[in-house]
This record gives C-alpha cells, structure tokens and sequence, in this order.
C-alpha cells in the first residue's frame, strides 16, 4: 500500500523515468571525471540512479543502468585524470558486479512490496463471504464516474427480514439466504456491478442507465425475490426492500450518493411495494425525525411527559375499577401522538427509560390517590423491547416498594405481538410479575397475533377487546366475536374489559354479553390526575 501511494506521489513514465536515470549516471560520470578520476570521487554517488531504476523501471531497468553505470565508472573513467592512470580491470568489474547486487536486490524487494501490495488493494475491495466487491471499491467507481461527469443509477438491495431468519430459523440458513440474494443480482445486473454493503444490503450501480430504467429493472428483481425459495431443504419468504437514486440528480459525491441512498431504503419500510426512489423531500423528513428524537431523549429532563387517566368501569355494579395511564408529551413546538413517539423511541432503544418514567409517576399516583381516600388500580403500557430489560421489573418493585403500595394495584398491559416476539423470555417474566402481585392484561385482542397457547399457558388476568370490534358491535359477525371472546376469557377465569365504548347501545349489548367492564368516553375521556379525582366524586354522588 505504502509503494502503490509513493509511486502515486512521485509518479513518472517509463521512458522519462529511463531518461532521468541516464542523465544522472552521465552527471556522476562528469563529477568522478571533474574530481580526478576514481581515486578521488565518491563513486558510492550511482546507486542513486541505479535504485531510481529499480524503483521505476523494474528488475530489468535496474540490471541495464547497473551495467551502463558500472561501464561509465569503468573503463570508460581513468583512475587519475591528471596521470592519466586507467583503473586495474578487476576493480570496476567488482564495482560493477555491486551495481549489479544492489540493483537486483532493491528491484527484487520493490517487486515483493508491490505485489504485497496489489495483493492487500485486492482484498481491501473485496468481500470474502460473496466474492463481491465491497464499499471501498464503490466508493472508488463513483468517483470514477463522477470525475468523468458520467451520469449513473445506483440499486440497493436489503434482505428487510434477515434478522427473523437468522433468529427464529438458523444462522446457516440465514447466510445463505443472503448468498441467494447476492446469486439474483448478478444474474441480474453482472458481478462487477453488484457491491456488498453489509451481510443483508448489497448495492448496485449502473453506469449510463436513467432513473426510469433502473426503475423497472429493480421491479422485475424484486417481483422474481417475492417466490418463496427453498434452503437446505427448508422453505423460506425473503423480503427484499429495494432504494433508487440517479447521479448527478440525487448527488455527485460517493458519501452523498450512499447517505441519501441509506434514507431512502429506511424509507422503503413505509411503502408496501417495497421500492422507493430518492427524493429531497426524505432529507427533510429525516431531519425532522432526527430532531423529534433528539427532543425525545431530553424529555425526561425537561419534565415534557405527563400522564392522563381513563377510567375503567365494572358494569355490573357501576362502579370504578380503576384506569389506564395514558402518557402524553407537551413540547413547545413537536405535537405528536403517543402511538408515534413510543415507536421512535423504541427504533431508537430508549423506551426503557420512557417505561420507567411511566412506572414511577403511576405508582407515585396510586400513593397520592390512597392519600386522598381513593383506591385506583393502574395499567400502564409495556412494550417488546421492555420484556427484554430486566431492569424494568426490578425498577417496578423498587417503586412499589418505595411508595409502600399493594402490587396489585399497578398492571401492565402487552399486546399479542409483544408477547409473540418474546415467546422464548415472556413467560417466565409474566410469571415473576404475578408473583409480585402485578396483573397482566391482553391489550387489542383479536387484531394481533392471537394465540390460544398463550392465553391458556401464560398468567394473563384480563383481555381487553379492541375499538375496532366495539365500532362494529351491531354487525352480527361482530357480535359473534366478542360474545365467544367474552366466553372464551370466562372459561379461562379472565376477566374482559372493552374498550372504546361511547354509546350507551354499545354499553347495553356489552352487559347483555356478560361483558366485566368498560373503557371509552361513554363515561369519561383520559383525565388528568385533577380531573380524575374529580370524576371519582361526581361519579360516586350520581
């Protein structure tokens, strides 16, 4: 590497390098001769020219300007110019025979140093799990190409659900998943166009195609991934996500190309099609997630989140049974719903920290409730990444602990996607909970990943119905599902809570159904933890 970037620096051609080497063997010709012959001039002075030609003009230039330099110091140069006293032969043909040594020897390492090299430049491009080439040599064509005002499409390609193959089917299996993907496209676009990113993302680019070409050559690609394919036997559904751009419209430099090329395949998680092209508008979107994720971290500290209430109601005997703790962010200038800003925090891998907050101020409101004389069960919201730290239940016993209040009264709600992306770690985790006396609901069943396995094996003491169920309760096949839902929940010894009730019919066929309890604005909206206190006395009078 170190050669290859000196003979960058210090760059001749062959035949000007030869040029320069035999001027400067000429030149200590003409000082050994001005000295006075041999006897008096540092001869020592022509390895310069002769390393000059092994470094330029390989083993061959080395060996022909050691001899021309022995024959201009040899019998061509007297010994004494003044006498006139020719050199003893055997002393300028050893002179010689050590040009000669010296030459080799330098152009023999030269050589080894540069093939070591070409060697190492080779590997630095290459992926040795595919055979493709990697980012460095990408970088190098696209600067190629934009140095030549080439215009150019670049592809890129990820295998959006390696993760889930690599976890929840096998590692090998996963790895050759990727080989198969990287097979595709070089059947597709040719080998030195296809370079590997990352294990699951491989980039392609096309020099001297459009936008609109590189369009419809990445669609037939990624309809022809849409096939399941087998592995060792195994059938697997690969799904590829797929990012456009065009040079010079989207950029000209490598890093620029590759970060918008990098947000537009973040962005292709959004589409259904799975294939999206750059546009400057994802720039400023990206930046307006960058600054909501910043504003997120500080929150905590900026004392931004607070809690709202929504209070659970027993039908039977019209009483509260307790609410949901609902959290809300109040910031100067980002409005945003609750449902948004939990899914960035949890991309971001903080909703921890979020979680605990929740924790904290709802077992301190169950303490300040009891104070008052108000006994209030709250549930709060726990998400998948949750299920993953176990500092969250510790933190949860050391606040109940702290605010000396019965575990029973703080619950966490999972939905069925938080338990089914957790099955290997929820259950023993759920059991812990019911050991410390926290309850645990089901939230939105039916619109997930429904399980019998999981509500018949795991501590779950409440299913909540979701609105969407609740909208539809007139419809007769709607009907059908909460009554059996309901049933279902009954014969497992579960209570069910319904929730987004907001008429009194929805109410009335609720009970009719044998329904426990409700939730929705039928009786109250999420209150503040004022405006709870005082719903619980207006609703306690009437």
């Amino acid at each position: 590497m170190k050669a290859e970037k000196l003979k960058r620096i210090f760059h001749l051609s062959r035949a000007f390098a030869a040029q320069l080497t035999l001027g400067m063997e000429i030149l200590v010709g003409a000082i050994t001769y001005l000295s006075g012959g041999t006897e008096f001039a540092v001869t020592h002075l022509m390895y310069i020219p002769i390393i000059l030609a092994a470094y330029y003009l390989d083993l061959w230039g080395a060996i022909s300007f050691a001899v021309i330099g022995g024959l201009i110091l040899g019998p061509w140069m007297p010994m004494d110019v003044g006498s006139n006293i020719a050199q003893v032969v055997p002393a300028w043909i050893f002179r010689t025979c050590m040009f000669l040594l010296v030459g080799i020897v330098v152009a023999l390492m030269l050589q080894l140093i540069k093939t070591d090299s070409s060697e190492q430049l080779r590997i630095s491009y290459l992926e040795t799990q595919t055979g493709l080439s990697n980012l460095n040599r990408l970088r190098k064509e696209i600067s190629t190409l934009t140095l030549g005002h080439n215009h150019f499409s670049m592809l890129t390609f990820r295998i959006a659900n390696s993760l889930d193959i690599n976890a929840h089917v096998d590692y090998s299996i996963g790895e050759k998943s990727a080989l198969y993907v990287a097979e595709q496209l070089e059947n597709a676009f040719g080998k030195p166009t296809v370079f590997m990113a990352s294990a699951d993302t491989y980039i392609v680019l096309l020099p001297d195609i459009a936008l609109e070409h590189a369009n419809a050559i990445a669609s037939k690609v990624i309809s022809s991934m849409t096939v399941p394919v087998t592995i060792d036997g195994l059938i697997v559904q690969l799904k590829v996500q797929c990012a456009i751009l065009h040079s010079p419209s989207h950029g000209n430099s490598a890093d620029e190309l590759l970060r918008k090329l990098n947000i537009a395949l973040d962005r292709s998680q959004e589409y259904p099609q799975a294939l999206v092209i750059f546009n400057e508008e994802m720039i400023q979107e990206n930046r307006k997630k960058f600054e909501t994720l910043t504003a997120l971290y500080t929150a905590i500290q900026n004392d931004e989140f607070f809690m709202v209430y929504q209070p659970i109601i027993h039908i039977a005997s019209r009483t509260i049974k307790g609410a949901e703790g609902l959290l809300r962010w109040n910031h100067a200038n980002i409005h945003m719903g609750p449902g948004e800003f939990i899914n960035i925090a949890e991309k971001a891998g903080f909703i921890s920290n979020i979680t605990k907050w929740v924790i904290q101020h709802s077992v301190q409101q169950i303490r300040i409730w009891q104070d008052a004389g108000i006994t209030a069960k709250i549930a709060v919201n726990v998400s998948s990444k949750d299920l993953n730290d176990d500092s969250v239940l510790s933190y949860a016993q050391e606040c109940i602990k702290k605010a000396k209040i019965d575990p029973t009264l703080l619950g966490f709600e999972l939905t069925e996607r938080v338990i089914m992306e957790n099955q290997a770690k929820v259950k023993s985790l759920l059991n812990k909970m019911q050991s410390m006396g926290i309850s645990i609901s089901i939230d939105d069943f039916g619109t997930g990943y429904n399980s019998l396995v999981q509500l018949v094996t795991l501590p779950i003491s409440n299913l909540k119905i979701d609105k969407f169920f609740i909208d539809r309760i007139e419809h007769e096949n709607d009907q059908a599902v909460i009554r059996e839902v309901i049933r279902l929940a009954h014969s497992l010894r579960m209570e069910v809570i319904a929730e987004g009730v907001e008429t009194e019919r929805q109410l009335q066929l609720l009970e009719e159904m044998g329904c426990d309890n409700i939730q929705g604005y039928y009786f109250s909206k999420p209150l503040t933890e004022k405006e709870y206190i005082q719903f619980v006395a207006n609703y306690q009078q009437s």
